[in-house]
């Protein structure tokens, strides 16, 4: 994300909720950076039977509600379906019960996308309006449209 910062791009980090990475002054500092924005996600939110908590910090992203509403706050139940978290400690079958978090779930990514078309979109309209900036004017005999300089005479 501190490379995105400095080239001035969007761009987007995601690290586990609770990893003590997020403790980093390094991290900590981008809270004052202007156009970022962070997100708690939990992927029960996203239609899994876990929980799974990760966080995201984005910049020159707009904000994105929808990702915003993918926090749970239920204590071992999940909030948009009731049910029971599946408890991922321990091993099954020689693998670590937790390996089921390392896939990013189907709405999350499709969320994030989503954000990233939006962005891009937004930022290609943009810089399209700064290099043609329509301007009518009257002349004599009828209005000319002014795009990049070059004059087209209408009527």
């Amino acid at each position: 994300l501190r490379t995105a910062y400095f080239m001035r791009v969007p761009g987007i980090e995601e690290n586990p909720g609770y990893s003590f990475l997020w403790d980093l002054p390094s991290r900590r500092s981008r809270t004052t950076w202007t156009q970022f924005n962070e997100y708690k996600i939990d992927y029960c939110a996203c239609g899994t039977t876990f929980r799974g908590r990760t966080r995201l910090q984005c910049w020159l992203l707009p904000f994105f509600p929808a990702l915003e509403r993918l926090s749970c706050r239920g204590r071992g139940v999940r909030d948009h379906s009731k049910k029971a978290h599946l408890n991922l400690s321990g091993s099954s079958g020689g693998r670590f019960r937790t390996s089921i978090k390392t896939a990013y779930p189907e709405k999350l990514c499709r969320l994030l996308a989503e954000l990233l078309h939006t962005s891009a979109m937004s930022r290609l309209t943009a810089g399209l309006w700064k290099v043609m900036r329509p301007a009518r004017a009257l002349m004599s005999g009828g209005a000319v449209d002014t795009i990049v300089g070059s004059t087209v005479k209408n009527g």
